[in-house]
């Protein structure tokens, strides 16, 4: 009787691994199971001024927290746009101070010294007011975020990530991994000042580089990373 309740222990207890508080949400009195499931911290890393505990967690527990972030970019057709216009290979964006700003493209031929390069409007992030753009070109690729107000442009390293916000949209996120041209590992943490996108930090990381993230709450995010070899699935948690 008494091996058959502890069975039963061990039974309920291995189920509890599976529930999504055991993915980092703070529950009470977490079980020991539970506390594994989310790892234990190995090491702190420094982005700016922000100090993460970063701790190893399963692809189950990455997968089963959906994408919450509200001010992830919308996609926008650009024929019903009235703010931009795409001219042959230039997009030409109309700020609501009503100055225009180009960006031009080009065609062109790797053989040639004219490589081509391209600018397309990639969606709208509406927490801060902003078109997010990407261009392409010859061994790079990269976003920009174009205040819809004055049209001022922050632009992001090679190879980044989109921006991926907080819940309280305070912070966003982004980041390379080393299989682009670049090469980099890095994160990138910016922080909106006055309604503007400010990097405050970034890192740039030995063993992995992150290909996603996804938010749990206004300090933790969770990171799908490469390491050249596999992925790994990682909890950064804000310690201030």
């Amino acid at each position: 009787m008494k091996n058959g309740f502890f069975i039963l222990m061990n039974t309920l207890i291995g189920l509890l691994c599976f529930m999504p508080s055991a993915c980092g949400i703070k529950i009470p009195q977490q079980s020991e199971k539970e506390k594994a499931w989310v790892g234990a911290v190995k090491d702190t890393l420094m982005v700016g001024s922000k100090i993460f505990r970063v701790s190893f967690i399963t692809k189950a527990c990455y997968d089963s927290l959906e994408f919450r972030d509200k001010c992830r970019s919308r996609h926008v057709d650009v024929d019903s746009t009235p703010e931009v216009r795409k001219q042959n290979d230039t997009l030409i964006i109309t700020s609501n101070d009503g100055k225009k700003h180009v960006f031009a493209g080009s065609q062109g031929s790797y053989e040639t010294s004219g490589e081509g390069n391209a600018y397309s409007l990639y969606g709208q992030m509406e927490c801060i007011n902003s078109w997010l753009l990407s261009y392409s070109g010859f061994e790079d690729l990269h976003f920009l975020l174009i205040n819809r107000e004055d049209g001022s442009i922050e632009e992001f390293p090679p190879f980044c990530t989109e921006p991926y916000f907080s819940p309280d949209q305070n912070y966003f996120i982004c980041g390379s991994e080393a299989g682009n041209i670049a090469g980099v590992n890095a994160i990138y943490f910016y922080e909106i000042l006055n309604g503007i996108p400010t990097k405050t930090g970034e890192r740039f990381l030995e063993t992995w580089g992150p290909q996603e993230f996804k938010w749990l709450n206004n300090n933790t995010v969770l990171v799908k990373a490469s390491t050249g070899i596999k992925n790994e699935f990682i909890r950064l948690e804000m310690q201030n």
